[in-house]
């Protein structure tokens, strides 16, 4: 708010000029800017910690694939291979690091939502069944978005390993899309953990704010969607699994 005298030739006040300045959208680009200079760094740490630890959990998986065959007991084999899922699990906590620090322009071209999600099935039902987890893929028809495709299956992927890690004895994860409009709209389900309201506070708290608290994939993902035109919500409770929706707010094609 600012208010101003106005003045008349001969120093006679005469009025008052009062004005409103809606500084709305100067302080969110302000935020926005805070928010991508905190990205920026945490990228840069994540890819010097990635490179430091790339190197010896290498050696590490590379010596227990040498050493697993060779074991007479099968406790010990059991123990062998585990200890390289481990280390496989380490590796993508990494290669999200790494994705974090990645800042390349999108290369948006027409996506096959359906040929997408067969890829999705073939590579994650092996994993699903070793879990006891029942996977399911299903789109309202022939689905088309105007997306980069290398960004659109890493937001998929990291939702998917969300989901997984959230079930401990079986259940279902499902993943589906559909048309709503001139809009693309996206789920990804599972009947896992979920959250309570003060895990899901942070988590939002942590996305608006720019920090990693949230968990690294839904960092990676909300920065892939403000890329391509999307957005995204949670659904969800202690107990009763979550439910991720994302909506693709233009550019999709039918």
């Amino acid at each position: 708010l600012g208010a101003w005298a106005l003045h008349s030739p001969d120093g006679t006040v005469w009025g008052t000029l009062c004005t409103i300045d809606d500084v709305t959208y100067h302080n969110h680009m302000e935020e926005k800017l805070s928010r991508e200079e905190r990205l920026a760094y945490t990228g840069r740490l994540a890819a010097e910690v990635a490179h430091e630890v790339r190197n010896p959990l290498a050696g590490i998986r590379a010596g227990l694939q040498v050493i697993g065959p060779k074991l007479d007991q099968e406790r010990d084999a059991m123990l062998c291979r585990e200890m390289v899922r481990e280390v496989d699990r380490v590796n993508l906590l990494i290669e999200n690091l790494l994705n974090l620090s990645r800042q390349r322009d999108s290369e948006k071209t027409t996506v096959s939502l359906n040929a997408l999600f067969d890829e999705l099935l073939m590579l994650y039902f092996k994993v699903a069944e070793n879990k006891g987890v029942k996977l399911s893929v299903e789109a309202e028809g022939e689905l088309w978005l105007f997306a980069d495709e290398q960004q659109l299956r890493q937001i998929l992927i990291n939702l998917i390993n969300n989901s997984i890690k959230s079930l401990h004895s079986g259940g279902e994860i499902a993943l589906e899309a559909r048309r709503e409009g001139d809009s693309t709209v996206l789920t990804v389900s599972d009947t896992g953990d979920g959250m309570d309201e003060a895990t899901l506070r942070g988590v939002h708290a942590s996305l608006e704010e720019g920090r990693t608290g949230g968990g690294l994939g839904l960092s990676i993902v909300s920065r892939l969607l403000a890329q391509n035109n999307g957005s995204f919500s949670i659904d969800t409770a202690a107990g009763q699994g979550t439910r991720i929706t994302i909506i693709f707010h233009t550019g999709g094609t039918s």
